[in-house]
């Protein structure tokens, strides 16, 4: 098979839900990698706990290298199709997000 009728034969997937499929909103996003995978931690919600602020995590997300390159990939596709129609998104990459154990 030609390398033309792989890629069309990969456009052509569909994606089923399964039954115990959820959703997740976040903000804000935090990561690391370890020796076999990436994982990122999806943030949302800011509280005071009494002693300082904390974010809390709503779900963590593992990634295999080849599925963390097609995200990057994926995101940085998107976020420069988004950047042309809407303006530059403002991002303070020095802000620091700290794990909470």
């Amino acid at each position: 098979m030609s390398s033309t009728n792989e890629e069309k034969k990969k456009k052509d997937l569909s994606v089923v839900r399964v039954p115990n499929f959820v959703k997740v909103y976040a903000t804000n996003v935090t990561g690391g990698i370890t020796n076999q995978d990436f994982r990122f931690e999806l943030l949302n919600e800011k509280i005071y706990d009494g002693k300082e602020w904390v974010l809390l995590s709503d779900a963590l997300v593992i990634l295999s290298p080849l599925g963390a390159k097609k995200l990057f990939n994926l995101l940085k596709q998107m976020i420069d199709t988004y950047e042309k129609e809407n303006g530059v998104i403002n991002v303070d990459l020095d802000e620091k997000v700290y794990k909470v154990e």
